[in-house]
């Protein structure tokens, strides 16, 4: 999971309870608001490519 560090409608601890939950999920933060992919497309886009690559 990417949590948005400074997300305002979905908070990091709202990221972080839900990542507890799901079986082998991991969680990373990058420094954004809500729209991540748009505010940070090379932090997601490193985040999601390390996922893929193992």
């Amino acid at each position: 999971m990417i949590a948005a560090a400074n997300d305002i409608l979905v908070t990091p601890d709202h990221s972080a309870a839900l990542a507890q939950r799901i079986t082998g999920a991991r969680l990373t933060q990058v420094m954004s608001g809500h729209d991540a992919p748009t505010e940070q497309p090379m932090a997601v886009s490193n985040h999601l490519c390390s996922l893929l690559n193992g």
